[in-house]
């Protein structure tokens, strides 16, 4: 485990536990194996970072299975009686910090900006215990976090595995996302871009109750190129552009989606598949079809379209009825579209 450089500053607030150390000391002892040395590096299974709004400012490590969390959190938001079993005080860079480590599994920091905060401890871990990979960042809330979506955009070079939007503000590295293999945003991703356009290379992209426009058969071919399985659910995906969609892949487009779930309430077998010859196939014609390296579906029955090239696609409809609904009409029903789109070697139907 590599030192931490912190300067420690003689404090002015009174903290009946107060110590003048690393905050992070304790984390040799209780998450080291007995059997490893105290010098070598930690093992870190994941960090997630949480960025939202207030005091919903968190780091997550995972070390060893076991989860050790720090808040972030303002010094207005400060307690004398707070109850803790160590407290420390410490510069970190430029900035003067108060630690109260509450449990073995718990530690609470104050800064006079906890956005800053925020981004100086998962700068701190990730250099500290070398982490390559970050598990999930989320991104919540009404206001920017510019410091950390700054690192989090150009200073952090590893991978992070999930990163989560749910904002009313527009976050810059959407409209050119490469760090990530899933993207997951609950607004209208183009409303996040300036262009109105978005250039994500990701495997996954889900969009949920985005409170958006109708999407635009052209949208919903942009989308196609971003990811190989893209999720609308309570988007206000509308039947006309998902038949336009359908028939522009008809006529030879090209896309890298292999898979489309659309989760609505005004679809329809009718609507969408309009102008469009199809194959029933029963529920005994069962596949699979790869979508990305880590995800794998199976395919069950469906509608089955096929292009003058041979290749073929099939959707598969299924509906939930709302969980208050007492009946299951179609008022109250939401429909689920799932389009998988066959690689040449796979168009068996």
């Amino acid at each position: 485990m590599q030192n931490l450089s912190l300067a420690v500053k003689k404090g002015t607030r009174s903290v009946s536990t107060r110590q003048m150390g690393n905050p992070f000391e304790f984390l040799e002892h209780v998450y080291l194996p007995h059997n490893m040395l105290v010098h070598e590096e930690i093992p870190v299974d994941s960090l997630s970072i949480i960025s939202g709004d207030n005091k919903l400012k968190k780091v997550i490590l995972t070390v060893k299975g076991r989860k050790w969390t720090l808040d972030c959190l303002d010094e207005k938001d400060f307690k004398m009686d707070y109850p803790c079993t160590k407290s420390y005080e410490c510069f970190i860079g430029d900035y003067f910090v108060t630690f109260c480590q509450k449990t073995d599994a718990n530690m609470v920091s104050y800064w006079n900006d906890n956005r800053i905060g925020l981004t100086e401890m998962a700068k701190i871990l990730v250099g500290t215990y070398g982490i390559t990979k970050i598990k999930e960042v989320r991104i919540q809330g009404t206001y920017k976090n510019e410091p950390f979506l700054d690192w989090i955009s150009h200073g952090f070079k590893g991978e992070i595995r999930k990163i989560i939007v749910n904002t009313t503000f527009a976050p810059t590295f959407l409209e050119d996302c490469k760090k990530t293999p899933y993207l997951a945003i609950y607004s209208d991703p183009f409303k996040h871009s300036a262009t109105r356009r978005i250039h994500f290379e990701v495997d996954d992209l889900l969009i949920w109750n985005a409170q958006c426009s109708p999407a635009s058969s052209t949208q919903l071919h942009a989308l196609s190129q971003q990811a190989y399985a893209v999720t609308l659910q309570e988007c206000n995906t509308m039947p006309a552009p998902v038949n336009e969609f359908l028939k522009g892949w008809l006529s030879g487009g090209e896309m890298k989606m292999r898979k489309m779930y659309i989760k609505e309430k005004n679809l329809s077998r009718e609507d969408v598949m309009s102008g469009i010859e199809y194959t029933v196939l029963g529920n005994g014609v069962n596949r699979k079809l790869k979508i990305h390296n880590e995800f794998t579906c199976p395919v069950t029955g469906g509608w089955s379209i096929r292009r003058a090239d041979g290749r073929t696609a099939t959707i598969c409809e299924s509906h939930i009825p709302e969980a208050s609904a007492e009946d299951e009409t179609s008022e109250f029903k939401r429909t689920i579209l799932e389009l998988y789109f066959w690689p040449d070697q796979q168009s068996a139907y």
